[in-house]
C-alpha cells in the first residue's frame, strides 16, 4: 500500500512538472530568443509584414490608452514558440482534420488553397454589384478614356479572373454559385465591343487551362495568382487587343518554346502556415520560341516595386501599365511590345507620370478583386474643379486641425505609431506604421442634414502607394472597404480631396496612408459642409 502511494506521488509530481514545464517552455523559448538575438517570430514566415516592436514610453495621456493594445500587439508577435504552435495547428488542420487551417483561407480540394473567403461571396454571386456601383464603374473607366483621348493616348482596362473563376471544381463543396459573379455583372454592363476600354481576360485564361499538365497548370494550386504562363497567356490577350489600334505590336509573335521547372515555392499561402517545407507545388517558367524573344533592359526602381523596361532600336509604341499584384511576371514577357514600358505597381492612374511619359497607351491590369471595391472617382477636370471650387467657397469648417498639437487628435489602431514631429509652421503629426494593416484614425466631426463633408487632406509619404479614407454609416459603425475615398499617393507631398456623398454618413473617418509600411507626416486636415 504505501509502496503504491509512493508511485502515485511520484507520478503526481511528474505530472505537474511536464504541466509547468509546459507552461513555462514559451517563456524560455522568448528569453532564449532574446539572449541569442535570432530573428523575430514574423520574420520566420511569410507573414508578409513585421514583428510588432515594443512601444515607447507614452508621452501623454492620450498615448496611455493606447499602450496596453501596443504592448499586447508586440506580445503576440515575440510570444515563445509561436512559430512551432502557428505550425502545429496548421499542420493538424490540414493533415489531420481536413479542414480550413486559418479563417482567412480556405483549404479546397486536392489540398488547393483559396482566400480570402470575401472574393469568393463575390464569385458566389453572393455580394452582387447593385446598379449604382456598376454605373459607377463604367462611368469611372469611360472618364479615364476620355481624358487620355484628349491626349491622343489609348486606354484598356483588363481584368484578371480570381482563381475561383479558372478552377471552380477545386473549391470545397460549401461553395455554390447564387448568381452571376460581380465579374460577370461588370462584363455584362461594360459588353465586347473590341473598340472599348475594357477586356475580359476570362476567355484567354480558360483557354490556357485547357493546355493544362499536372505540373504545368494557369494558376498557382496553393496561392492565389496566376503563374508565369498564366501571365503569358492573358498579356497575349491583351496585345491582340492593342494591335487593333497598332498592328506593328504583333509584329513581335508570341510563341512558348515550353516550360522548364524551377526550384521555388512560387505563390504560395503554405508559406503563411509555417508548412512550405510539406506542401509544395511545381513551379514553372515559360521557355520563349527564339523568334519571339528581344534583348530588354529592365531597370528596377530603387525602393519600390515599379520598372522600366526599354528595347533599343524599335520604333514600336511606349506604355504605362498599372497593375497590382498579377502585374509581377509581367515586364521581361510584355515589354518585347514596346519600345519603352513602364509598370508602375498601383491601382490607379497617376497622372503626372502619363504627362512624363507621353505614352502611345495607358493600360491598368488588376485582378478582379478591385470590384469589391467602391467605384473610382471620375477623372475629368470638370469634376475635380467643381469639387474644390464648393470646399473654397464653403465657410461652414467643421474640422480644423492643429499640427503642431495634434489637436484634435489622430490616434493610431493596432501596433502604429503617432507623434508631433518639428513646430509652428513646420509641425506635422507623424503616423508610422508598422504593418500594411496599421491604420488612424482621425479627428470626429458632425454632419448636419442637407449637406456632405469635403475632405482635404495634405501628407508626405515616404512610399508610393494607394491611400484610403474610410468612414461609417449611422446603420453600419464598421470601416468597410466598401466605404471609402481613394488616392493614387507618390513619394513626397501628397494633397487628397474628395467629398463624401452618402447620406447616411455617420462618425470619424479612418486613414489608411498606404497598403505597405512606411512613414506619413500629416501637414494639413479640414472638413468643409457645402451644400447636396
Amino acid at each position: 500500500m504505501a509502496e503504491h502511494a509512493r508511485t502515485q506521488r511520484l507520478r503526481d509530481r511528474c505530472l505537474a512538472a511536464a504541466f509547468l514545464a509546459f507552461l513555462l517552455a514559451p517563456l524560455g523559448a522568448a528569453g532564449l530568443r532574446r539572449a541569442t538575438g535570432s530573428a523575430a517570430p514574423a520574420a520566420w514566415g511569410a507573414e508578409n509584414r513585421a514583428a510588432a516592436e515594443f512601444p515607447a514610453a507614452p508621452a501623454d495621456v492620450g498615448d496611455w490608452s493606447h499602450w496596453p493594445r501596443r504592448v499586447e500587439s508586440w506580445h503576440d508577435d515575440h510570444f515563445g514558440l509561436r512559430v512551432e504552435m502557428l505550425r502545429a495547428h496548421a499542420w493538424l488542420a490540414v493533415f489531420v482534420l481536413g479542414r480550413d487551417p486559418s479563417p482567412r483561407l480556405i483549404l479546397g480540394r486536392a489540398n488547393w488553397m483559396f482566400t480570402p473567403p470575401t472574393s469568393l461571396d463575390s464569385w458566389r454571386g453572393a455580394r452582387p454589384m447593385t446598379e449604382p456601383e456598376l454605373e459607377g464603374w463604367a462611368k469611372a473607366l469611360e472618364s479615364r478614356r476620355r481624358e487620355l483621348e484628349k491626349r491622343g493616348i489609348a486606354y484598356l482596362f483588363a481584368l484578371a479572373p480570381s482563381k475561383s473563376e479558372i478552377y471552380p471544381e477545386y473549391l470545397p463543396a460549401r461553395f455554390r454559385k447564387q448568381g452571376p459573379s460581380r465579374l460577370d455583372q461588370f462584363a455584362a454592363r461594360m459588353g465586347t465591343d473590341a473598340e472599348g476600354c475594357f477586356l475580359d481576360l476570362r476567355p484567354s485564361l480558360l483557354d490556357s487551362k485547357s493546355r493544362d499538365r499536372s505540373e504545368d497548370r494557369a494558376y498557382f494550386p496553393l496561392g492565389t495568382h496566376w503563374t508565369e504562363r498564366g501571365a503569358f497567356d492573358g498579356m497575349a490577350a491583351i496585345v491582340r487587343r492593342l494591335a487593333q489600334k497598332r498592328p506593328e505590336l504583333a509584329e513581335v509573335p508570341d510563341v512558348l518554346a515550353g516550360t522548364k521547372p524551377q526550384d521555388d515555392l512560387g505563390d504560395s499561402l503554405a508559406r503563411q502556415l509555417f508548412l512550405g517545407d510539406r506542401i509544395r507545388q511545381a513551379v514553372q517558367a515559360v521557355e520563349l520560341d527564339p523568334g519571339s524573344r528581344r534583348e530588354l533592359e529592365i531597370e528596377p526602381e530603387p525602393g519600390t516595386r515599379n520598372a522600366v523596361v526599354t528595347q533599343a532600336g524599335t520604333a514600336l509604341p511606349r506604355a504605362v501599365i498599372f497593375h497590382d499584384s498579377f502585374g509581377m511576371p509581367l515586364p521581361p514577357l510584355f515589354g518585347r511590345h514596346f519600345s519603352r514600358s513602364v509598370y508602375l505597381w498601383q491601382p490607379d492612374i497617376d497622372w503626372k507620370v502619363v504627362e512624363r511619359e507621353k505614352p502611345d497607351f495607358v493600360l491598368q491590369i488588376l485582378s478582379d478583386r478591385v470590384l469589391d471595391l467602391p467605384p473610382p472617382s471620375l477623372v475629368d477636370a470638370e469634376g475635380e474643379a467643381r469639387i474644390r471650387a464648393q470646399f473654397e467657397a464653403s465657410t461652414e469648417v467643421v474640422l480644423q486641425f492643429d499640427p503642431a498639437r495634434n489637436s484634435p487628435r489622430i490616434s493610431a489602431t493596432r501596433a502604429g505609431r503617432v507623434f508631433v514631429r518639428g513646430g509652428g509652421s513646420d509641425a506635422r503629426v507623424v503616423c508610422s506604421s508598422s504593418s500594411a494593416a496599421d491604420t488612424f484614425l482621425l479627428p470626429g466631426f458632425t454632419k448636419r442634414p442637407g449637406t456632405r463633408p469635403v475632405v482635404r487632406l495634405v501628407f508626405e509619404s515616404s512610399v508610393a502607394s494607394s491611400a484610403g479614407l474610410f468612414f461609417q454609416t449611422r446603420a453600419d459603425p464598421s470601416y468597410s472597404r466598401r466605404r471609402q475615398l481613394q488616392f493614387e499617393t507618390h513619394i513626397g507631398t501628397n494633397e487628397c480631396i474628395g467629398e463624401i456623398v452618402d447620406p447616411d454618413f455617420s462618425g470619424r473617418l479612418m486613414f489608411r496612408p498606404a497598403q505597405e509600411v512606411g512613414t506619413f507626416e500629416v501637414r494639413l486636415l479640414e472638413v468643409r459642409l457645402v451644400p447636396d
